[in-house]
């Protein structure tokens, strides 16, 4: 079995009325994730407004998400074919000053 795959994307969302409308816009997401006839492929979803109390920290980051995934197939899925998440980048990207920062990694605690 393959590890899990577990992924932190930060946007730079300037006002709070935007990053309501990515907190919206990801719960759309959440409820339309699916691949083909199967289950929800995201394991888990995670989204917020980040701490803004310290700006040395976050960079000017505002908005976080925090996505496992089954599969480095199903991440990839998520990148290049998901309905779902092409949606979601025509809400999000007018919202963010920048392209959003994204990693991944196999939870090495798992």
């Amino acid at each position: 079995m393959s590890p899990q795959i577990e992924r932190i994307t930060m946007f730079k969302v300037p006002t709070e009325d935007g990053r309501a409308k990515m907190v919206e816009a990801y719960k759309k997401m959440e409820a339309e994730n699916k691949r083909g006839d199967r289950q929800p492929y995201i394991l888990s979803l995670a989204v917020g407004p980040a701490g803004t109390e310290t700006p040395a920290r976050n960079k000017g980051y505002t908005f976080a998400v925090k996505s496992t995934f089954a599969s480095k197939d199903d991440m990839d899925f998520y990148d290049r074919e998901c309905p779902a998440h092409k949606e979601l980048k025509k809400t999000a990207g007018p919202l963010a000053e920048e392209p959003p920062l994204t990693v991944w990694f196999e939870n090495a605690l798992a």
